[in-house]
C-alpha cells in the first residue's frame, strides 16, 4: 500500500508557485545546454531518456531502477546517482545545472533549492494525457530538445489516432473497474479514466461519480458489477494475488470474475506520467478487445535516444 500511495499522490500534490523563483522555461539561445541534469519524478526520468543523451543526466529517482514501476528501468541502471528521497543536502553535492521536480515535490526542499540557486523546473499536470503531452514539451524546451519533444508528442498522438480508428466500430463497450488492494479505484480526472475511454471501454468508477483515487466499499464495487477488473501487477498481496482475487467467494457473483476477464496489468502501466501512456493504453485495448488489438499490431518502437533495446 506505501507504493501505491506514492503513486497517488503524484495526482493530489501541491507546490507554491512563489517557491520557484529559479525556475527556467527554455535554455535554447540563452545558456549553454544543461549537462548535469538531476530528476526528482519518475515521470521524469522516463521523459529525458528520449530526450536528451543519458550523459546529460547525473542522477534520477531510485524508482526508475526498478522494473515493476519504471518503463527505462535497464537505462535509468546506467546513470551514477539514484535519488531516494528529496534531500537538499544530496541535490546540493551533485551541483546540478537543472533540477526536474513536480507539483508533489517536498515543497520545503524546492524551496530551498530555489534558495540557494539552483535552476528548477517544476512540471504540473499529471492527470490526463494532454497534460502528459505539455509536459514533455515543457521539460523539451528546458533542455533543448524542443524538436525532439514535439517529435514524441507526434508519436504519441498517430498512435492514439490509431487505437480510435479501431473502437470506432464498436457497438457496445465494457464496464471497466480499476481495482487495487485495499479496494482502491480510479475514477475520473485520472490518467486511467483517459486510458479506458481511448482503449474502448467505460469507466464504471467515474460513471458512479468517483474523482481521482478513491476506495470503493464491497457493495459498491458488487452493485457496479464490472465486465471487467483492471489489477496491478505489483501487490503487497503477493504475486499470486490474481487467483486470489478471482477466488474470493465474496467477489464470485461478479460478471468479471464469472467471465474470467479480470486481468493483470504491470504496474508501470498503470501509473504512468509519461509517453508510455500510450503502451499502456494498447495493452489495455488488447485486453478489452482482442479480436480488434492482437499483440502482432503493436509494431515494435524504436528504441529511444541513449542504449538499445535489451
Amino acid at each position: 500500500m506505501k507504493r501505491l500511495l506514492i503513486f497517488y499522490a503524484v495526482l493530489v500534490g501541491f507546490i507554491p508557485s512563489h517557491f520557484l523563483g529559479a525556475e527556467v522555461s527554455d535554455f535554447v539561445g540563452v545558456k549553454p545546454l544543461p549537462q548535469r541534469i538531476l530528476s526528482m519524478t519518475l515521470g521524469t526520468d522516463e521523459m529525458l531518456f528520449a530526450l536528451v543523451d543519458p550523459a546529460r543526466i547525473i542522477a534520477v529517482t531510485h524508482y526508475a531502477v526498478d522494473p515493476g514501476i519504471s518503463n527505462v528501468a535497464h537505462r535509468a541502471k546506467t546513470i551514477p546517482n539514484l535519488i531516494r528521497q528529496a534531500s537538499v543536502e544530496q541535490v546540493t553535492a551533485l551541483n546540478p545545472d537543472l533540477i526536474l521536480v513536480a507539483s508533489y515535490t517536498s515543497a520545503d526542499v524546492v524551496k530551498q533549492l530555489s534558495e540557494i540557486g539552483f535552476p528548477v523546473v517544476r512540471l504540473e499536470t499529471f492527470t490526463s494525457i494532454n497534460g502528459i503531452k505539455e509536459n514533455i514539451r515543457r521539460l523539451g524546451r528546458s533542455v533543448g530538445a524542443s524538436k525532439k519533444a514535439e517529435e514524441l508528442i507526434a508519436g504519441m498522438t498517430h498512435r492514439f489516432h490509431e487505437i480510435e480508428k479501431r473502437i470506432s466500430s464498436m457497438e457496445k463497450r465494457p464496464g471497466v473497474l480499476a481495482y487495487s488492494p485495499g479496494g482502491w479505484t480510479a475514477g475520473s480526472e485520472t490518467t486511467f479514466h483517459e486510458m479506458v475511454i481511448r482503449a474502448g471501454g467505460r469507466n464504471l468508477a467515474a460513471e458512479s461519480g468517483v474523482k481521482g483515487h478513491k476506495k470503493l466499499s464491497l457493495e459498491t464495487i458488487m452493485m457496479l458489477d464490472p465486465e471487467m477488473i483492471i489489477l496491478s501487477a505489483w501487490s503487497p498481496e503477493g504475486s499470486d494475488y490474481l487467483n486470489q482475487f478471482r477466488s474470493d467467494p465474496a467477489l464470485s457473483h461478479l460478471s468479471a470474475v464469472r467471465m474470467n476477464r479480470v486481468y493483470v496489468l504491470p504496474e508501470k502501466y498503470l501509473t504512468t506520467v509519461s509517453q508510455y501512456i500510450v503502451d499502456a493504453t494498447e495493452a489495455l485495448a488488447h485486453l478489452i478487445r482482442p479480436e480488434l488489438f492482437k499483440p502482432a499490431d503493436f509494431k515494435p518502437k524504436p528504441p529511444e535516444p541513449g542504449l538499445p533495446e535489451p
